[in-house]
């Protein structure tokens, strides 16, 4: 945790000063640590559950509102790992399912909470440009290491 935040300090962000982008990544750490040890470890453990075909839209959907209501009182930086693992998780429920397929419905997903959420104290505008811009990287990570 030590290096990846000296690491942020002694970075720098375009277009956004340090300032603003320091205590947003700092704030992700934590949770984007802990996913990666998990999966790096092999411990992380998708649950099947009693889905026997592809996710419907209505699923989908189902699985979204859920989680926007988590968020109801605003889509935080350190959220945004727990939104990726618990998306993660519920399209591993889905066996039949491609991985590649999978990896596209978890950033689908994603992108739609973070549409339809809001992000306290740092307008929506940048939030979330900054939010989608690195969901897919984080998300493809992640399906690479799982079996």
């Amino acid at each position: 945790m030590t290096v990846m935040n000296h690491f942020i300090d002694i970075t720098d962000t375009p277009y956004l000063p340090d300032h603003f982008t320091d205590p947003i990544f700092k704030a992700m750490m934590p949770p984007l640590i802990d996913l990666l040890e998990t999966v790096l470890e092999g411990k992380f453990i998708m649950v099947p559950t009693e889905e026997s075909e592809k996710p419907t839209g209505e699923r989908l959907f189902e699985f979204v509102e859920k989680m926007k209501e988590v968020y109801a009182d605003g889509f935080t930086w350190s959220d945004l790992m727990v939104t990726i693992r618990s998306s993660v998780e519920f399209m591993g429920s889905f066996p039949y399912l491609e991985k590649a397929e999978k990896e596209k419905c978890v950033i689908d997903i994603i992108n739609k909470i973070i549409d339809e959420t809001d992000t306290p104290k740092v307008p929506d505008i940048f939030a979330d440009r900054i939010f989608k811009a690195m969901v897919p990287s984080f998300v493809r990570e992640i399906f690479k290491r799982l079996p």
